[in-house]
C-alpha cells in the first residue's frame, strides 16, 4: 500500500515539475528567437507534441 501512495506522489512532483518547466519556457521563449538556438528549437518541439499550448 505504501508503495502505490509513493509512486502516485513521485507521478504527481514530476507533473508539477513538469509543468513548471512549461510555464518558466514559455515565459522565457516569447523574449528569445528560437530558430537561432537548435536546442531551443528541438525543445519547443517536443513541448509541441505534448502540451496544449493555448492553456
Amino acid at each position: 500500500m505504501d508503495d502505490v501512495f509513493l509512486n502516485f506522489i513521485g507521478v504527481m512532483i514530476g507533473y508539477v515539475l513538469f509543468k513548471g518547466f512549461v510555464h518558466i519556457y514559455q515565459h522565457l521563449i516569447r523574449k528569445t528567437n528560437r530558430n537561432s538556438n537548435p536546442v531551443a528549437q528541438y525543445i519547443d518541439d517536443v513541448l509541441k507534441q505534448h502540451v496544449d499550448w493555448r492553456k
